[in-house]
């Protein structure tokens, strides 16, 4: 790894951070932070580790919301994610359906190699957090070690998680074992 890259910590959104009720949310008042997951963003940031976000909104595409609706979504968990003491390095966000075959669409590492790019990443050292097999198989694609949070067990052709755990607060310690001491280039 050469002094200028440095490994990131990516999140996943829906079922990772927020309750994904089988519904898309489309308007901040149906955004509910999962138990642990505000505390667990608060930890990384202080911990030196403000999380990219990593997310699929295929909504967008389905026309169901706007590309702005949903950067205006993910501006409102950044206002709450600070006023409780964390932070957001970025959002990146695929709004495509499956069938676009663009190449930023979870399971395709796309979004990943955007980050590394803008932030001079160190991929092999980062971690990506999610709680879906099409999670897993970008996390491997883009070279990153995957974190698995849920209560469900996840296929064995899909690969093993580097850490399985019901929660991400569960992962918290794991997580910031795996990425170590940030320096301060890393926030």
């Amino acid at each position: 790894m050469s002094k200028a890259e440095r490994p990131a910590l990516f999140l996943d959104r829906d079922g990772t951070v927020n309750d994904d009720a089988g519904y898309h949310v489309l308007d901040y008042a149906d955004f509910r932070f999962l138990p642990g997951s505000l505390e667990a963003i608060v930890a990384f940031t202080r911990a030196g580790w403000p999380p990219i976000f990593i997310t699929n909104q295929s909504c967008v595409a389905r026309g169901t919301i706007t590309r702005e609706g949903i950067d205006a979504i993910h501006a409102r968990m950044t206002e709450e994610i600070r006023a409780a003491g964390g932070d957001v390095r970025d959002v990146f966000v695929c709004p495509h359906w499956d069938d676009d075959d663009c190449d930023c669409r979870k399971p395709k590492p796309g979004l990943f190699l955007q980050a590394a790019r803008k932030y001079c990443l160190d991929l092999a050292h980062s971690v990506y957090v999610g709680d879906r097999v099409h999670d897993l198989v970008a996390a491997r694609a883009a070279g990153c070690r995957f974190v698995y949070v849920g209560k469900e067990s996840l296929p064995l052709e899909a690969g093993m998680p580097d850490h399985a755990t019901d929660s991400l607060r569960d992962a918290v310690p794991w997580i910031l074992r795996a990425l170590g001491p940030a320096d301060e280039d890393s926030g």
